[in-house]
């Protein structure tokens, strides 16, 4: 490691044994940005043992090898993206005028919870190479004042949005009632592209997340905190939206060309819809049939019985579908079933989700485990 120019640390291991941190900041915390470790250039994947047993995650071993040798040739294709922190009104109209050229991503950051009641904190305009960023709540104590005046800030967004090229991440569950409840509305629904589904649609089996998305199709560095009441500071947060904004319109275009390249423009387009239509019913609710749902409790209770007998007669004994901790007892302990490092809880145990049950699925397991991890499905679903 001391005659090494640059770092490519294959698994969760190596990085352990490097003396990185495990949790939060372990493996997939940090895969594929760049950083510093022992004094010099990194980058961190999977191990190619796992990519044997997860191949959906080739490309993505791929991308952070092509990483790492730019990185070591410094020749990231990243360049920090001019941004507009707490600006005059004057400067907001200038960027608004120079954002009107290009695709332009939109971004809020706001408080923890539903977007019909979190207090909002900013907005973020961007292209990838400039953004903008409108203080609307300080964090700071004693709160910062912001130069741009809320109301006329309002009124100046709310207008752009109506005739700009926009785009988003997860832009119309999240941003757009928010924007909305302050006096700021999208245009129509398929108006503003939105990364989360193209991406849906074109890689169905891989995390959506923008920290994903961003080491995986960018060389952009790692921004994103563990949790966003991290920010204390109003620039910093406004940085950080900034960046989001230039990240999601670089990942915009490549998903839209991969929409068309495999012919699935009209699968965005209904997903889109269904999209709109489930906001709308999280917005206003909707009525339950009492009688209706109670019949469909029944009969979800007797196929849970059905499944359960059907789990039992396979192992020839009695459990507890119900605990995960019978479960991982049987599969992993009693059967030593593989689980990988991306399957694993918070405190570094071997998950039983269902993305678990499936990745052990996709294995040559014996019969019985086979009909057994079904039949644990098809309880839990009931």
């Amino acid at each position: 490691i001391q005659g090494a120019d640059a770092l490519l640390i294959l698994g969760k291991t190596a990085l352990t044994v490097l003396g990185a941190e495990r949790g939060e900041e372990g493996l997939n915390r940090i895969r594929g940005f760049p950083f510093e470790l022992l004094g010099k250039q990194a980058v961190a994947t999977h191990h190619p043992a796992f990519i044997l047993r997860s191949r959906r995650h080739t490309e993505t071993l791929q991308s952070d090898i092509g990483k790492a040798f730019r990185m070591r040739e410094g020749k990231l294709r990243w360049t920090e993206p001019e941004m507009i922190l707490d600006p005059s009104l004057s400067q907001l109209d200038g960027a608004l005028e120079r954002l009107s050229r290009s695709l332009v991503a939109v971004d809020t950051e706001t408080g923890m919870g539903s977007p019909e009641r979190v207090p909002l904190y900013c907005v973020g305009l961007g292209a990838k190479d400039f953004g903008i960023c409108l203080g609307f709540k300080s964090k700071e104590t004693p709160p910062r004042p912001f130069r741009c005046p809320i109301p006329l800030a309002r009124e100046r967004l709310a207008n752009f949005f109506s005739r700009a090229k926009l785009c988003g991440h997860n832009v119309n569950v999240f941003d757009r009632p928010v924007l909305a409840r302050h006096g700021m509305p999208l245009p129509a629904y398929e108006k503003v592209y939105d990364t989360v589904i193209a991406h849906h649609v074109v890689e169905s089996e891989m995390p959506h997340d923008l920290d994903f998305l961003s080491s995986r199709y960018t060389d952009a560095p790692k921004h994103k905190p563990v949790d966003h009441e991290h920010w204390t500071d109003d620039m910093e947060l406004h940085k950080y939206c900034i960046t989001d904004c230039a990240v999601t319109a670089m990942l915009a275009p490549g998903f839209a060309q991969s929409l068309v390249d495999t012919g699935q423009i009209q699968v965005y387009r209904s997903d889109i819809r269904l999209q709109e239509l489930c906001v709308g019913m999280h917005r206003v609710g909707m009525k339950i049939d009492e009688k209706e749902r109670n019949r469909h409790r029944k009969r979800l209770q007797l196929v849970a019985r059905k499944t359960e007998a059907k789990a039992i007669e396979v192992l020839g004994r009695t459990i507890n579908l119900a605990s995960p901790e019978q479960v991982r007892a049987l599969l992993f302990d009693e059967w030593g079933l593989p689980w990988t490092e991306e399957n694993e809880t918070p405190s570094g145990e071997a998950s039983t989700n269902r993305d678990a049950v499936y990745e052990l699925m996709r294995q040559a397991l014996p019969q019985t485990a086979q009909l057994f991890l079904q039949a644990l499905l098809d309880y839990r679903q009931a």
